[in-house]
């Protein structure tokens, strides 16, 4: 706990009162600090611990009940705090030599929705859109500037960006595997072998 307490002195030449200001953060007589805020941050944005078990955690643990309205005040200033960082990111996978781009479908309040990721080893964009395609990826903003190699699975609207395209190896594989399972093809296996073979020579 921390606490704040603002003196008052007399002003010798106003003989007004004077009391010293508070550190901006604090704008209530008790509030819940950084860590605090930090530790509701990671548990629901990061373990994905809905807001309604948060509250049960630190009722067990701390003996606090807590409003869920609480937890989405803190994850909503999380969010604009981090509104610079996220155009950042944004910029650095722009300029990226080579980048990874991919799609899966997500349910929002019961509706399909599509999550993109963009990612280097560095850096990673996650955006929900309802669309799956070139619609959504316009909008996300990262594609139609980026100029070095994009590692896709081949989803059509992915080649219609004025970039160099490479073919995912998981993807590959994934086919190769149906391939040799299903229809029963020897030589799918042994190029999924051949291209294991590679990836551990680079490694």
């Amino acid at each position: 706990m921390t606490e704040h307490r603002a003196e008052q002195r007399v002003c010798h030449h106003c003989l007004e009162i004077k009391t010293a200001f508070f550190p901006p953060l604090v704008k209530q007589p008790v509030q819940y600090g950084h860590e605090v805020k930090a530790l509701v941050t990671y548990l629901h944005e990061y373990q994905l611990i809905p807001y309604q078990r948060l509250q049960q955690l630190f009722n067990d643990l701390f003996s606090r009940k807590i409003s869920q309205g609480f937890f989405v005040n803190i994850t909503q200033q999380c969010y604009n705090h981090l509104a610079n960082v996220d155009k950042l990111i944004q910029q650095h996978l722009q300029q990226a030599d080579y980048l990874h781009h991919d799609e899966s479908g997500i349910r929002v309040k019961g509706s399909l929705y599509w999550c993109h990721v963009a990612s280097t080893p560095e850096l990673t964009y996650y955006s929900i859109a309802p669309q799956r395609g070139r619609e959504a990826i316009d909008r996300i903003g990262i594609l139609p500037p980026f100029k070095g190699w994009l590692i896709h699975d081949g989803f059509k609207p992915y080649f219609h960006y004025a970039c160099e395209h490479a073919l995912c190896n998981a993807h590959h594989l994934r086919e190769l595997t149906f391939i040799a399972q299903e229809h029963g093809q020897a030589w799918a296996k042994h190029m999924a072998d051949l291209l294991r073979s590679i990836k551990k020579q680079l490694t």
